[in-house]
């Protein structure tokens, strides 16, 4: 079983680089090579910079209203209600976050491509690592959300066993 996996894998690989490398050899012998792309990136990192700093303010306001949310006695179906709204808003905030991620990296990458300059690749790297810390603080919120479940810190080992041990049948069927 392990062996078709892995020859599926690297023939995954395989087509995913002959099509990769067919792609790049038209781009670059196609019309579009003469375009100099620097002119835009002013633009598109402007653009990518908004996005990401609203991204990231609105995770922060989801995880201040979640804080906000855990710190009142609630009981019934204020409580019910609550948890419903903070699982929407963790899912969001969670969201944001994992879009900051790939954006900031893309900000990171044209800058590094296009030799533009240094403070927007040193820009790209600050947010970055703002989102992965906001990812690590909105995991710890989980274990606040829920303290009835026996959920495992996020630094112990084997945490996906633990995770999915902690887990309801519905739960694991997603997973």
């Amino acid at each position: 079983v392990t062996v078709s996996k892995s020859l599926n894998l690297v023939l995954r690989m395989l087509v995913g680089g002959t099509i990769g490398f067919f792609l790049m050899y038209w781009v670059l012998s196609s019309p579009l090579e003469g375009i100099a792309f620097s002119e835009y990136s002013l633009w598109v990192n402007g653009f990518l910079l908004v996005v990401l700093i609203g991204l990231l303010l609105s995770s922060f306001i989801r995880y201040r209203k979640i804080h906000r949310l855990l710190n009142q006695p609630l009981t019934g179906d204020a409580e019910d209600l609550a948890d419903q709204q903070m699982y929407r808003w963790f899912s969001d905030g969670t969201l944001s976050l994992n879009l900051v991620l790939p954006l900031s990296l893309a900000v990171v990458s044209v800058n590094l491509v296009l030799d533009q300059q240094l403070s927007l690749v040193v820009t790209g790297f600050i947010v970055m690592a703002v989102g992965l810390i906001g990812s690590i603080r909105f995991q710890t919120l989980v274990q606040q959300m829920y303290p009835e479940r026996n959920l495992p810190d996020i630094s112990e080992t084997d945490y996906a066993l633990k995770l999915l041990a902690a887990s309801d049948d519905g739960e694991k069927h997603v997973m």
